[in-house]
């Protein structure tokens, strides 16, 4: 399973959070995300990319890659009297 690079992840997780264009609907103003992930690590270009995915398994066998724990805070800012998120 090819892992997405960091920074799509997370442009995911804040898409997810992106106020549904629905009259009346709730607005998130804060998350925390606490999610168990694989990450690996790799040079592309000569640069080290973080690369990260939810657990391929949820068992835990000898050949599966390490799984880490991520936790991610958002919070909805104005700025110039639009929302950024």
């Amino acid at each position: 399973m090819t892992r997405p690079e960091l920074h799509i992840t997370l442009g995911h997780m804040l898409d997810a959070l992106s106020v549904p264009d629905i009259p009346n609907a709730p607005v998130t103003t804060e998350a925390m995300i606490d999610a168990a992930v694989e990450v690996s690590w790799a040079m592309e270009n000569g640069q080290l990319v973080a690369a990260i995915a939810p657990p391929t398994s949820r068992f835990v066998y000898g050949v599966q890659n390490t799984i880490h724990r991520m936790r991610f805070t958002a919070t909805r800012v104005d700025f110039d009297g639009e929302a950024l998120l």
